[in-house]
Parts: structure tokens; C-alpha cells; sequence
């Protein structure tokens, strides 16, 4: 029986080993997976690291899942760990840039390993929880019971922004998500949305990182709401 442990990608940072918020998100994962492997000492661990190339700063080659993988693998050399942790097998899914690619991308890459059946968990930042119920729930079917783990890492500015609006933001993701599953000309104008918004906050830089990422949010909610309005009127 698998232990499967998704860890997303959260951006990608100058110096992983320096960035505060992402090594507190690695830290808290690592730990959960070493509890579960002293719980359950005969499963198998698979931990699945995603994300594509979403790095601010050129040339763009990084990927999220390398650098996370590299992270990980340094908690996992410390001597005290290694008769442990060198069963534990590491895979990268380097190509997603949204959080539906995530998920569709590692659903693929564990069945291509052929592993259909398993349970385990997918990490993510505390207020994306609840959307990403909604998507495991149609990305994964019974056989792999994958739950959602939540960790209140971030300290930037994008976690303290106004509540109604991340509750509005993930609505209004949640139903794009949703309306990208039903086909694949959906999905991939899905990830055109996704890589515009790439190139923007590229554009931008860092300095300006929180604006852009607000003001391309209120963007699409207003789309999404006129889109609405013209529906209403035709009826």
C-alpha cells in the first residue's frame, strides 16, 4: 500500500533555503511525512513535487518541483534520518502552472508509474483548503483517497489580504476550475488564462508582486460578472 504525499509549488523563490515561507511549508510537510512513516513503517512513500517554471527572475529554467525536491532531499541526507528516509521515493511533475495542473498533471504522473490505488495527502496553503476539496473530489476517484493538508505558512502580504475578496477569488477559481474539466479545448484555454497571468506578474516584478496579483483577480471577477449580466439579458 502507497503513502502518497502532493506537495505544490508556491512560487520560486531566489534561495529556497533562505525563503521563510516556503521553508516553513517544507518543514511542516517533511515532519508529517516522517510521522506517518513511523505510524505506518510497511507503506510505501511516494512524495509527488509540482510546479512548472513560474520564477520571477531570468532565465525562467527553474521548475517549482526541482526546487522543492532539492529542499527535501537536504532535510532527508541528515544522518539521523537516512536508514529512514532513503526508502522514500521522490517524484517531480514539472510542468503545471495553476493548481488544476497540479492535481490533473499528478494524477497522470502516478498512473504512468502505475499506481492507481493509494491514500494520502496533498499540502497546501491554509486558505486554499477548501477549493482544493472540491477538486480533489473531481480529479481523483475512490481508489485514491487523497485529503487535503493545509499549512498557514505565508506571511505576505497576498495571506492578509481582504477576506471577502480571497473568498470571492476562490469562487470565481473554483468555477473556472470547474469549466476547464468538462473538455480539453476548456483546459487548455484554462492554461492560456494561467500563463497570461505569468507573463503580467513577470512584467511587473517583484516590487509589485501583491498589486498585480490583486488587480489581475479583479479583472477576471469583473469578466466573469459581466459574462453574467450578458446571460441575464439574452434570457
Amino acid at each position: 500500500m502507497y503513502s502518497i504525499f502532493i506537495i505544490p509549488g508556491y512560487g520560486i523563490p531566489k534561495d529556497i533555503r533562505k525563503d521563510g515561507n516556503l521553508q516553513a511549508y517544507l518543514r511542516f510537510a517533511f515532519n508529517a511525512i516522517y510521522r506517518d512513516s513511523l505510524a505506518h513503517p510497511k507503506k510505501k512513500i511516494i512524495m509527488v513535487f509540482s510546479g512548472g517554471k513560474t520564477g520571477m527572475v531570468r532565465p525562467y529554467t527553474r521548475t517549482e518541483a526541482s526546487e522543492l525536491a532539492r529542499a527535501f532531499r537536504h532535510f532527508m541526507s541528515t544522518p539521523v534520518l537516512r536508514s529512514r528516509t532513503s526508502a522514500w521515493k521522490l517524484l517531480l511533475e514539472p510542468r503545471s502552472i495553476s493548481s488544476l495542473e497540479n492535481l490533473l498533471s499528478v494524477r497522470g504522473l502516478l498512473k504512468s508509474r502505475g499506481i492507481v490505488r493509494g491514500e494520502g495527502v496533498v499540502f497546501c496553503e491554509w486558505t486554499r483548503q477548501e477549493k482544493l476539496k472540491k477538486l480533489l473530489a473531481r480529479v481523483f476517484n475512490k481508489s485514491m483517497r487523497i485529503t487535503v493538508h493545509p499549512i498557514d505558512f505565508d506571511t505576505s502580504a497576498n495571506r492578509y489580504l481582504d477576506p471577502d475578496f480571497l473568498a470571492k477569488k476562490d469562487r470565481l477559481s473554483l468555477a473556472h476550475d470547474l469549466w476547464a474539466l468538462m473538455n480539453d479545448d476548456n483546459l487548455q484555454e484554462h492554461h492560456a488564462l494561467y500563463r497570461e497571468r505569468l507573463t503580467k506578474l513577470r512584467r511587473v516584478g517583484l516590487s509589485g508582486h501583491v498589486d498585480a496579483v490583486r488587480q489581475w483577480w479583479e479583472k477576471e471577477m469583473k469578466a466573469v460578472e459581466q459574462k453574467a449580466v450578458r446571460k441575464t439579458v439574452r434570457r
